[in-house]
């Protein structure tokens, strides 16, 4: 069976301690699925509070295509989130750009890429 068949195999979720992330994570670990928070800070309290409920904190920079690669890798899926939260715009274009080599680096089965400025950006 693939990793995306099996529902034991995590769910990466970036953006686990934001509203957009964090509703997804605690859903997931709410139906019983495994998650895999990516955090910048494993030790604040938000991060805190989903590994309390069951999430497994992984840190990593959305920018960060080697660490998001090592996060990814195993995942039944993969649930992104971007921001331009202190990076505008063009900050957000180079997160999901990062995002999505990472995961065809380790060719994730499912790439869920959600953004919260929308920013338009074309993928090669």
């Amino acid at each position: 069976m693939t990793t995306a068949g099996r529902l034991d195999a995590p769910v990466l979720v970036s953006g686990a301690t934001g509203l957009h992330g964090g509703a997804v994570a605690r859903a997931l670990l709410a139906a019983g699925r495994r998650v895999r928070a990516l955090t910048r800070d494993r030790g604040g309290e938000r991060s805190r509070q989903l590994a309390e409920l069951g999430a497994e904190l992984v840190v990593g920079d959305l920018l960060d295509t080697g660490a998001l690669t090592a996060a990814m890798h195993g995942a039944s899926a993969v649930y992104a989130v971007t921001t331009p939260v202190g990076t505008g715009p063009e900050g957000e274009i180079a997160q999901g750009q990062s995002i999505i080599t990472a995961a065809r680096q380790v060719q994730a089965p499912w790439l869920i890429l959600a953004s919260v400025a929308s920013p338009i950006f074309r993928s090669s």
